[in-house]
């Protein structure tokens, strides 16, 4: 376990020397870029095992103005401790950053609510449609129970009709309305 720990150890801290050496040689590339946008953010670090770009900033923090600096590996917007402001260019230097935040910000927000939108439309959709189907279900309820009272009547008038015939083949037939008589 204690081996296995040391050798995770020794893995981590390597990359992070790696990574910290390449990221200065990074920044040392896009140094020799000072003072014009275009060549900065044309220039590209393939030399690097992970890749990289510049981006442009038009004053940094210290106060130097037209400065080339390294873009992080992880995100490609500009670290507020370098180039304060949102003053710098990443991809175009006719467009400032800011304004590719904002067209971002824009778009997720126009995506959020076309789907929250389509969320609502579909759960009204549904809402409706379990509505109809529940009318439905009522409905046929509603005729199954007609259709059981309307048989149910029909076998009374039936067993109505067959206990007159027996009382009149036996001649039972009272034209009295009550069918009991109170014996005296």
């Amino acid at each position: 376990m204690a081996k296995s720990l040391l050798v995770l150890g020794l893995i981590a801290t390597t990359l992070v020397v790696v990574i910290n050496a390449q990221s200065k040689d990074h920044e040392d590339f896009c140094g020799r870029f000072n003072g014009d946008c275009d060549d900065c953010l044309s220039a590209s670090n393939d030399t690097l095992d992970q890749g990289g770009s510049c981006y442009y900033c038009k004053e940094t923090s210290g106060g130097d103005k037209n400065q080339c600096l390294a873009i992080g590996f992880t995100l490609p917007i500009a670290a507020t401790s370098d180039c304060p402001g949102l003053n710098y260019n990443i991809g175009t230097c006719t467009v400032p950053a800011i304004v590719f935040i904002v067209i971002i910000v824009i778009f997720v927000v126009i995506f959020f609510v076309f789907l929250i939108t389509c969320c609502c439309i579909c759960c009204c959709w549904c809402s409706r449609r379990r509505q109809r189907q529940r009318e439905a279900e009522e409905e046929q309820y509603a005729q199954e129970k007609d259709a059981i009272r309307q048989k149910s009547a029909n076998r009374k008038m039936d067993r109505r009709t067959k206990n007159d015939e027996i009382r009149k083949k036996y001649g039972l037939t009272d034209d009295t309305t009550g069918t009991y008589k109170r014996l005296e």
